[in-house]
């Protein structure tokens, strides 16, 4: 299930709580927390210890999309990817970086739907967690290119005994650990 899914399915059958919610980049999104701006944030990281006292949600594997024709082991890999600081455009570049592959930016865009197009255009590959691959898109198995690490959620909020923070935290935790 979809997170859209799950806050939808809370709206619906908790109406008289009313969500607000923001969509951003996980270190921006942690940085507003730390400063209270959020009672609850789901943030994505390489390493479950990133965020010591949050509530393991899930995992799930990253994989390379795109052309498999632009990898070429005597070129630069062309990364499509998000700007800093995005969790997954961290893990392409210090996976390439630990093989000893040069690569190279040549479209970045805070937008999935921006990435996505400039991949179809061929423009470069990118990273992308393996539910989120399009249709018409492949993931690539190639030589050239290094395994990623796993991308895991986490669920953080502030200590605070708010029923109705208790209750988003609860059916989010439910809907999405199952």
């Amino acid at each position: 299930m979809y997170l859209s899914d799950v806050l939808a399915d809370f709206s619906r059958i908790h109406p008289r709580i009313l969500l607000n919610i923001e969509c951003d980049l996980t270190l921006n999104l942690f940085d507003r927390f730390k400063k209270k701006e959020f009672d609850l944030v789901l943030v994505k990281m390489n390493r479950p210890e990133d965020f010591p006292n949050g509530l393991d949600v899930w995992s799930e594997p990253l994989r390379w999309v795109g052309d498999a024709s632009l990898i070429d082991s005597k070129k630069p890999v062309p990364l499509v990817l998000a700007p800093q600081p995005c969790v997954y455009r961290a893990s392409a570049i210090q996976s390439l970086q630990q093989a000893g592959r040069a690569w190279r930016l040549v479209f970045s865009s805070p937008s999935y739907a921006g990435a996505v197009a400039a991949v179809r255009a061929g423009m470069g590959i990118s990273v992308m967690p393996q539910t989120m691959i399009p249709g018409d898109l492949q993931a690539l198995d190639s030589v050239w290119l290094p395994k990623l690490a796993d991308t895991h959620v986490s669920l953080i909020k502030h200590k605070a005994n708010n029923p109705a923070i208790n209750t988003l935290e609860k059916f989010v935790l439910h809907k999405l650990k199952h």
